[in-house]
């Protein structure tokens, strides 16, 4: 992460780019902006409102930890309340986890440490009430959610039994109904098990493709195989346009 002004200019120059881009293929592509949330509130703030009023963006990308800060922090609350106002798509993204030390052998980082970290990014945002405090920013969680899926009877366990996770008016399970997931996973099951925990109709097509582990082919053989047909148009383009204000 840069910080300060370093930080604001270039996060400018990356959505102008991507804006540009828009603009030569505006029925094919939409972009998230990238917000620089190392500077002061008031610049990201600021280059939040550019990107949606000047250059169009229907919202923007967030780390699952912003330089070791917690997505949860109190101090990123201002930028969200923004975020709400303008009824922001925030799309979260794992970055290097805690723990990343012990995590050098067999590719960890990226097989276990990223899914690790939006895993617990999500879980923060459920048990923080961010939710119920930002109930106009459709929150997309990258790769499945990691395990949130999984854990979504465990993190109800928590709020039976833990006094620090009762801050919340429902179950964990609940508000995971608020929340989409992109596919980006090559189990076919996994994605059965998300679309059973957050609804078909909050899951968003995703590939990882060009990424080395992405495959595109495969992703959408998988999410042929764990939803109904009936739903195929709506998981692999459909929810995603009308989320990101994108006419098919």
């Amino acid at each position: 992460f840069l910080d300060g002004l370093a930080s604001v200019e270039l996060a400018r120059i990356c959505n102008d780019a991507l804006a540009a881009i828009v603009r030569q293929y505006p029925d094919r592509f939409r972009a998230l902006a990238s917000i620089p949330l190392t500077a002061d509130a008031g610049a990201a703030i600021a280059e939040l409102r550019r990107s949606m009023d000047d250059l169009g963006m229907p919202g923007f990308l967030i780390g699952g930890n912003i330089g070791g800060l917690p997505i949860d922090d109190p101090r990123l609350d201002p930028f969200y309340e923004e975020a709400n106002r303008l009824g922001a798509v925030m799309h979260i993204h794992p970055m290097a986890p805690a723990g990343i030390e012990s995590m050098g052998q067999y590719a960890l980082v990226v097989l276990v440490g990223y899914p690790f970290d939006t895993t617990q990014a999500i879980a923060r945002l459920i048990f923080s009430g961010f939710f119920d405090r930002y109930p106009r920013i459709n929150v997309i969680g990258s790769h499945l959610g990691g395990a949130i899926p999984f854990l979504a009877a465990r993190l109800d366990s928590g709020y039976r039994s833990y006094r620090d996770c009762q801050a919340i008016a429902s179950p964990p399970s609940e508000v995971m109904k608020r929340l989409y997931l992109d596919t980006t996973n090559a189990s076919s099951a996994a994605i059965g098990l998300a679309a059973d925990v957050v609804g078909v109709d909050h899951l968003v097509f995703g590939s990882d493709y060009p990424h080395v582990v992405g495959d595109l082919a495969g992703s959408i053989a998988a999410v042929e195989a764990a939803i109904d047909r009936q739903h195929h148009d709506n998981v692999l383009g459909d929810t995603a346009a009308a989320l990101f204000r994108l006419t098919t």
